[in-house]
């Protein structure tokens, strides 16, 4: 397969880069909590964010407003390279999150990837 085939199949409208991204988010709410995008694929986007003082709840666990965060902000900004350069914006307007069990400290996860495309004007 050629480079240019790759980039055909790339789902974002230009190559985002890691560290150019961290520095739009540094002083929002994404880069308060620490969260730290860790792989870029052609058509998803992996992140973490440590679970510690700023994402604990007084017992010591994750508070499930900080994991909705992570989904809603990784979910958001894979959105929004999907639209980069255009003269548009994108926001969530729903979230639905279960906690089905207490994350300790370490680190949470999250990968989004797109399930649905629509084209809207």
């Amino acid at each position: 397969m050629s480079c240019m085939a790759n980039v055909e199949k790339m789902l974002w409208k230009q190559k985002p880069e890691i560290d150019s991204i961290h520095a739009v988010v540094k002083n929002t709410l994404f880069g308060h909590l620490g969260i730290a995008l860790t792989e870029i694929g052609d058509d998803f986007i992996t992140a973490t964010m440590p679970v510690d003082e700023r994402t604990m709840q007084p017992m010591g666990l994750l508070h499930g407003g900080a994991s909705v965060v992570l989904s809603e902000s990784v979910g958001s900004m894979a959105s929004w390279l999907v639209v980069m350069g255009e003269d548009k914006n994108v926001v969530g307007i729903e979230v639905n999150a279960n906690h089905v069990r207490a994350v300790p400290e370490r680190q949470q996860n999250s990968h989004s990837e797109l399930t649905r495309q629509k084209n809207s004007n």
